[in-house]
């Protein structure tokens, strides 16, 4: 397996990123070619917090202690693999 990172969407929720590393983890189903073929799932996705912008158009930083804490918080909450954080010092992050 290739480590895949999952960058946290400009709005800064975290959730929509859990959503894709909870589906990189875990087994796959779908069409390629007019065949159904299956993915084993990818134990070493994980996350890459990238900050945010608000509704103002101002960037928000996501690499402070309580969000890489609140980070892990979810990781455990979800029952995820690996938990590893990369931050992403572009984007103003």
């Amino acid at each position: 397996d290739v480590p895949t990172g999952m960058k946290n969407p400009t709005s800064g929720n975290l959730n929509i990123m859990f959503n894709g590393i909870y589906a990189a983890q875990n087994k796959q189903s779908f069409l390629f070619n007019g065949e159904e073929v299956e993915t084993s799932g990818n134990p070493t996705a994980h996350v890459i917090l990238r900050g945010g912008v608000n509704e103002y158009g101002k960037n928000i930083p996501n690499y402070y202690y309580d969000n890489v804490l609140d980070t892990i918080d979810q990781y455990e909450k979800m029952g995820l693999q690996n938990p590893f954080i990369v931050v992403d010092t572009n984007h103003d992050n």
